[in-house]
């Protein structure tokens, strides 16, 4: 069981609050409890108050293990218990179930808490809040009798054990060996998935991969690589970071460390990768280069190696798309897409180039005389008005002007309707 808590800074709660309830990536959301209205208005008010957080989401996983609904309460009480929860407290309560990368379903709960006492509005202590939760996560894993996982606060776990009187419990925590590094963490897992690359599936595959004889481990590496067109970085000879096997995974994310599930010896990393970077080569290089009619040094793609049931056009330098001399005579009388079927290409690019000559001259003479009628009717929508000088604004006389001009206006207007207009119709007034 892994039990994880987070502080929501103030400010934070609408996001946080409604989180839980979204579907997401889930095959299916079950609803326990809703008091989302209550969390976002206790995280205004400690926002109000100047608080550094407002809200408390944890999550509960038991992994393979199944809890029925008893086991999940008893749970939840040890939570709250362990962190001196007031169980009056506003909580929004979720299950969430979805696949996990080996294809069984998984349901783990998501809880959202107000980070003060929602009754006496006191901010709960949260100090050591990862070593508390890892000692709920060994305590309910005893007391349900699910596996024992080893973790970063063993220590921490044994100790409160005894406080609370389970020595017992403490002695099997502390037996316990440190725990295996992660194969990848959090924030790798959630960058993977913005980049739509499945690490958990990857891990999957090393995993089996490392239960595979260790002399055909470089081949089969290679071979995942090549299929998911990931590659291998180089090892680290010096210093911490020797024993790493580094997969460059897609652009934008970090290379991830193969070793942490291969478990390859130190001394042997360096060794296992130059096999693997061998057996690479061999695949990548036995996929046929493609080539080019173009000449050397051309970047445009090549044309596909024909098919056997489709044989190379002869030494005629038929292009495909084109029909086979014996279908040329049995269609003659069909129309193809470039003129006749049995022209050549000679033949239709000249025909093509008559064509486009014969558009562009007619083109031509439309321009010409479409000018011709423009630079006719442009002429006559000059007044006189048009050509006198713009009128002086400080004049006395402006208004007088600007009536005359007017005048002037409407005259050639009335004189220009009187030659368009048909012999029935009148201007009016």
């Amino acid at each position: 069981m892994i039990i994880k808590s987070k502080m929501v800074s103030s400010g934070g709660g609408v996001r946080a609050a409604s989180y839980p309830l979204k579907q997401g990536d889930n095959e299916r959301v079950v609803v326990l409890q809703d008091n989302a209205d209550q969390l976002i208005l206790a995280d205004e008010f400690a926002t109000l108050k100047g608080r550094k957080n407002g809200l408390i989401h944890f999550t509960i996983n038991p992994g393979q293990e199944h809890m029925n609904p008893d086991d999940w309460e008893r749970a939840l009480e040890a939570y709250r218990t362990e962190n001196g929860f007031n169980p009056n407290d506003p909580e929004t309560l979720v299950f969430h179930e979805s696949y996990r990368s080996d294809g069984t379903l998984q349901r783990h709960l998501h809880g959202v808490r107000t980070a003060a006492d929602s009754e006496t509005g006191k901010t709960y202590k949260r100090f050591r809040d990862k070593p508390k939760d890892e000692a709920v996560s060994r305590f309910m894993e005893l007391e349900l009798g699910h596996k024992l996982i080893s973790g970063k606060f063993n220590d921490f776990a044994a100790m409160r054990m005894r406080e609370m009187g389970h020595h017992d419990y403490a002695d099997q925590i502390a037996a316990l060996d440190p725990p295996e590094p992660a194969a990848f963490n959090h924030d790798e897992h959630q960058q993977a998935k913005r980049q739509s690359f499945d690490l958990p599936a990857l891990r999957q595959q090393l995993k089996a991969l490392a239960e595979l004889p260790r002399d055909q481990q470089p081949q089969k590496l290679a071979e995942l690589l090549d299929r998911d067109g990931l590659e291998l970085a180089d090892a680290i000879e010096e210093g911490r970071g020797r024993s790493r096997i580094m997969i460059q995974t897609p652009q934008g994310m970090k290379d991830h460390n193969a070793n942490r599930t291969l478990k390859i010896k130190a001394a042997e990393v360096a060794a296992f990768i130059e096999a693997a970077k061998e057996h690479l080569h061999d695949l990548r290089s036995d996929t046929p280069e493609p080539t080019s009619d173009l000449g050397a040094g051309s970047t445009d793609s090549a044309r596909p190696e024909p098919k056997p049931d489709h044989p190379e056009p002869d030494s005629n330098n038929q292009r495909s798309g084109t029909d086979a001399p014996d279908q040329q005579r049995a269609g003659e009388a069909q129309q193809g897409t470039f003129g006749s079927a049995g022209s050549s290409s000679e033949d239709r690019s000249t025909e093509q180039l008559a064509n486009a000559a014969a558009e562009l001259a007619k083109a031509t003479a439309n321009l010409k005389s479409d000018t011709q009628k423009f630079a006719a009717s442009r002429g006559n929508d000059f007044t006189a008005a048009d050509l006198d000088a713009p009128p002086d604004l400080s004049d006395p006389n402006l208004m007088k002007k600007l009536a005359a001009m007017l005048k002037k206006s409407l005259g050639g207007a009335k004189r220009i309707a009187a030659q368009v207009l048909t012999p029935n119709q009148g201007m009016p007034g």
